[in-house]
């Protein structure tokens, strides 16, 4: 297997705290609350030492970590390109400005143009798209590169987000259909969760969006997220989502066996898994 035919990123999840109660959240559960500063560094030096390229630090909401700053100068210094994803409530023109030294990155997760709807699934009290609007033009401004996560639910499945999307001007948009994962959110599913008609109407309605440069949105049905993301939970350990339920296995036991045993190559490319992330 030649070195582009391997799997080259990782989402880092550092924490499961966050200050957010996302209802659809599939890292509700996740243990401990917060991975050491000193084992997060040795797991991102194995990482290093494997091939990985990139590194996604996510949560729960990755600012909540006591040491985040400390992490992620660390993963610069290693090499990586280092990305977090986050709900944009705990950024200020100066932690942005703090995280251009070391991130190239930064995912906003908004998933419509409503604050209220936003607030009925969670995200926020009622002023996360103003927020994340103001946010995204600091980002702009400083000279970070802007990702956006939408997850698509029955509450915004008709829902045009093309004006927010034209208005936050990503470089890179994921959408993701709601995933149900058994002992994460398992209450939300039946009045959130939509069928994948329903969510092929919102890529049908957002397919011909453009992004900077020309760039297509990515949009993710459940099945394209099964078995194709590498994540790492706060316990240091790999977290495998296999048929809709995690489970965890040593980053030893993976390294043994290969990446691609757990996590199917073909999916992670069919998903943009790899791109021009430099």
């Amino acid at each position: 297997m030649s070195s582009t035919d391997r799997i080259k990123s990782v989402n880092f999840h550092i924490t499961s705290k966050c200050n957010y109660h996302c209802r659809f959240c599939y890292t509700k559960h996740l243990n401990p609350d917060v991975i050491s500063f000193d084992n997060a560094v040795s797991i991102m030096e194995s990482l290093r030492e494997f091939g990985i390229d990139k590194l996604n630090f996510v949560g729960g909401e990755p600012l909540m970590h006591p040491h985040f700053f400390r992490i992620v100068k660390s993963a610069s210094d290693l090499g990586f390109t280092v990305c977090m994803t986050s709900n944009a409530s705990l950024m200020t023109k100066e932690n942005i400005s703090q995280m251009a030294d070391y991130i190239s990155w930064i995912g906003i997760s908004v998933d419509s143009m409503n604050n209220q709807i936003e607030a009925t699934l969670g995200r926020g009290f009622g002023n996360h798209v103003t927020n994340a609007i103001s946010v995204s033009d600091m980002i702009h401004e400083i000279g970070i590169n802007l990702k956006i996560n939408t997850t698509v639910t029955k509450l915004n499945f008709r829902e045009n987000l093309k004006p927010l999307i034209h208005r936050l001007q990503p470089r890179r948009w994921k959408v993701f259909q709601v995933l149900h994962i058994a002992g994460q959110n398992d209450a939300c599913i039946r009045e959130l969760g939509i069928n994948n008609e329903e969510f092929g109407y919102f890529v049908k309605n957002h397919q011909s969006v453009r992004l900077r440069g020309g760039i297509a949105p990515v949009f993710e049905q459940n099945s394209a997220m099964i078995d194709s993301y590498f994540m790492i939970g706060p316990s240091g350990n790999v977290i495998i989502n296999h048929g809709g339920r995690y489970e965890e296995i040593s980053l030893e036991t993976l390294f043994n066996e290969g990446c691609e045993s757990r996590i199917k190559m073909c999916k992670y490319t069919e998903r943009n898994g790899l791109y021009s992330w430099n």
